[in-house]
């Protein structure tokens, strides 16, 4: 899964868009919409005091992806194009670095939360995570039993 996960980002990253090679500056309606739905998340939870650093640790984990990725890519210019690719590939290592730092942050959250707050937590936890690049879509995958999942709302 992991490979699967590095695999596609690196693709859009070497492949890039408008936005990546002349960097975005600066939060978007995006990362606006992200960091809302943290604190939506945050009390739907309903945090007791000890739950709390575990919280803070997992969205100060979120939000430092998210401000990564509101700098951007500036492409470099005047520079061989290996030189060209490996900045990008650098890039998505450390993204994806950011991603597994966020998972085990995820991880730590959900070990201490009760029931009813995982179930909470599994209906809205993974809503928290910023697309590591453009154009990437989330889809659900199939439940085990052969039922779909409920479609996403437009």
């Amino acid at each position: 899964m992991q490979m699967r996960i590095a695999v596609a980002v690196l693709a859009a990253c070497l492949c890039g868009s408008a936005g990546a090679q002349t960097g975005r500056k600066g939060p978007s309606d995006a990362d606006n919409q992200a960091r809302a739905q943290l604190a939506s998340v945050r009390t739907a939870l309903k945090l007791t005091s000890e739950q709390v650093p575990n919280w803070r640790l997992y969205e100060s984990k979120v939000v430092d992806l998210l401000d990564d990725l509101s700098r951007g890519f500036t492409a470099p210019t005047g520079v061989t194009a290996i030189r060209q690719i490996d900045a990008r590939v650098d890039i998505v290592r450390n993204r994806l670095t950011a991603m597994e730092d966020i998972a085990d942050a995820a991880a730590k959250l959900y070990a201490v939360l009760s029931e009813q707050q995982k179930g909470t937590a599994d209906r809205l936890l993974a809503a928290t995570l910023p697309t590591p690049y453009p154009g990437m879509r989330v889809r659900a995958e199939p439940r085990r039993g052969g039922s779909e999942p409920a479609k996403p709302q437009k």
